[in-house]
């Protein structure tokens, strides 16, 4: 039995103060639900047996504050290169693998996952959670995947936002527009602001709402063509993205895509039956429901992708 309060110990003194609400969120509800750690620790074992892992160097694909890839090396991962972006997740990742004195087999890498290289055939699996809907070049991302995995090793991706599910093609609309008027506009009006610094406010309003879906690059363009040519730059998609980072904010992938993206890539692909028995409520008589129901979308899988709260995929490399 592996003890895992060390490494709830450890994450609580790295978030800290956080003033970032979901550490802060997440470290409240830890704190109050130590339970929750040991749910995490048997999902991390689930994706390790998946990928074939165990002894092996794997890679976590959009690692946030590396906790699923502390708990990959309990579980058995021989290290774990960690990829974020996020510099204030990464900066908690550092704390908490110093605390846990990994620093020699969990690698934090700063570096975006589609220009970086590893050597090919150096990995024995990859995983991803909640990160396929963030990337801009899914394609290539499996691309790298099949580059850098060894024969035999595997790739998995769960993703909250399933695209087969029917309800969320409403849903995720308004959220996206509630992003995209709360947040995403804005940062294209101040990063458009340091671009074009004599353009009248006017103007930068309406270049911030006709760049919707316009990373840093594609912004940069818009506002060249602004200033030398007059013209206005025509909206990229309905789906956000970060105007600093270019990550999509959260866009829906759907089961077929998925697949046929990681075939093309050369790998032997499939949507896999989830496993909601580690999924998480305070309530025991709303975790009771919520298991249950689990059971039942498990049960009538792939049926259930059309309802279901998440999608999970995995890739082989031959």
């Amino acid at each position: 039995m592996i003890d895992l309060a060390p490494v709830q110990k450890a994450l609580l003194t790295a978030i800290g103060s956080s003033e970032r609400p979901s550490e802060s969120r997440f470290a409240a509800r830890l704190a109050r639900n130590p339970e929750l750690l040991a749910l995490r620790f048997r999902r991390a074992e689930r994706i390790l047996r998946l990928v074939g892992g165990e002894g092996r160097a794997l890679l976590d694909a959009g690692s946030g504050i590396a906790l699923n890839a502390v708990l990959s090396i309990l579980a058995g991962a021989s290290e774990v290169h960690a990829v974020e972006l996020n510099p204030h997740r990464l900066e908690v990742a550092r704390r908490l693998v110093a605390e846990l004195g990994l620093g020699a087999r969990v690698h934090l890498l700063d570096q975006d996952i589609l220009t970086f290289e590893l050597p090919p055939g150096s990995l024995g699996g990859m995983y991803s959670n909640e990160f396929l809907e963030h990337i801009v070049d899914s394609p290539e991302y499996h691309r790298r995947a099949a580059r850098w995995l060894a024969p035999g090793g595997r790739v998995y991706g769960r993703t909250g936002a399933n695209g087969g599910n029917w309800l969320y093609h409403y849903t995720y609309s308004r959220k996206w527009q509630r992003a995209e008027r709360g947040v995403y506009q804005p940062a294209r009006r101040n990063a458009l602001r340091a671009l074009l610094p004599e353009a009248p406010a006017e103007t930068l309003e309406k270049l911030a709402r006709a760049t919707r879906g316009h990373g840093p690059a594609e912004l940069a363009e818009a506002a060249r063509a602004w200033k030398n040519e007059g013209r206005w730059p025509p909206p990229l998609g309905r789906v956000p993205k970060n105007p600093e980072t270019g990550v999509y904010y959260e866009r829906l992938r759907g089961p077929r895509e998925l697949v046929a993206e990681m075939a093309a890539a050369g790998l032997r692909a499939r949507v896999i039956r989830p496993d909601y028995r580690n999924a998480f409520t305070p309530s025991k008589l709303k975790r009771l429901a919520l298991h249950l129901a689990g059971a039942a979308l498990a049960a009538t899988h792939p049926i259930s992708l059309c309802v279901a709260p998440w999608l999970e995929v995995l890739g082989e490399k031959p």
